[in-house]
């Protein structure tokens, strides 16, 4: 697979199953298993992202009670 590709694999995850019929189905090939995956990368920029607009909010907030911002 390496000289076809023109990348090297060094790790392949392979998700299989068997039907009732004992037909053997192949899911999904993925690369480098070992790494997280993309969903928990999405996540954790989700969560810190909603963790930063609540803390601009936070100050902006108490910088409008200050009177340190010209928003009405």
């Amino acid at each position: 697979m390496d000289e076809i590709s023109h990348k090297s694999f060094n790790e392949l995850g392979i998700d299989v199953g068997m039907d009732s019929n004992q037909n053997i189905w192949l899911y999904e090939v993925n690369w480098r298993p070992s790494l997280p995956p993309v969903y928990y990368l999405e996540l954790d920029a989700a969560k810190y992202s909603i963790h930063y607009a609540i803390y601009l909010a936070n100050k902006h907030k108490s910088m409008k009670a200050t009177g340190l911002t010209n928003d009405d």
